[in-house]
């Protein structure tokens, strides 16, 4: 897997604080991240997801427009989406040098 910037910077850090040695802020921030997906009966195991990766949800979107804003104002670093259409979105994410992770498999909404 590649690492993002952020992190590898993380994972820096918290290296550092293993043996001592703490950022000038005296915290470790978690990643913030954007959930995407148009099926609501998905967020929880994306949010699960995110979670298990320590990165911190800062909201929950319907639209890849909302996405996009979330990145290029500052306020998440990546995208965690259950869409197919990823490949569509890809350059302005590199643009923007936010990460995008892809939740596969999750199964439908029982009837």
């Amino acid at each position: 897997m590649t690492r993002t910037g952020q992190q590898k910077s993380r994972r820096a850090h918290l290296a550092d604080a293993s043996i001592g040695v703490y950022p000038s802020s005296g915290r470790i921030g978690r990643i913030p991240v954007v959930i995407h997906s148009i099926s609501h009966h998905a967020l929880p195991e994306m949010r699960a997801q995110a979670d298990a990766r320590d990165w911190q949800v800062v909201a929950e979107v319907t639209t890849w427009g909302q996405a996009r804003e979330l990145i290029e104002s500052a306020q998440a670093q990546g995208v965690v989406t259950d869409a197919s259409d990823v490949d569509a979105h890809a350059e302005w994410l590199d643009r923007a040098a936010a990460f995008l992770f892809r939740v596969d498999a999750i199964p439908d909404a029982p009837s």
